[in-house]
């Protein structure tokens, strides 16, 4: 395999659980806690408490995290970011970032 920076999105995240999902009445997801000052997501027009939902057509879950999906892209790759806010759902597309040497 290359050498190659992992990507970075720039979000702190909780994953909803199928059963953080029923209890809540919330999309199973990556809830964003925080979107990072000049980030690839700020950029995009992700914003705190949006629930990811999907990424590129495939929903999140227990087993398919959003941490997972942007470690199996490199910077620059565009990706289909499906996003619940206030009851709605729409698509934002982000174009990853390298993630800095020290984190």
């Amino acid at each position: 395999m290359e050498n190659r920076p992992p990507a970075l999105l720039g979000v702190k995240y909780h994953p909803i659980t199928q059963q953080d999902s029923t209890f809540y009445n919330l999309p199973v997801g990556a809830y964003v806690n925080q979107v990072q000052s000049g980030s690839p997501a700020e950029k995009a027009g992700l914003k705190t408490r949006d629930i990811i939902t999907k990424i590129d057509g495939r929903p999140l879950n227990d087993t398919y995290s959003l941490e997972m999906v942007v470690a199996e892209h490199t910077p620059g790759d565009k990706i289909k970011l499906s996003v619940w806010r206030n009851g709605k759902t729409m698509t934002l597309t982000v174009t990853l970032g390298a993630k800095p040497k020290q984190l």
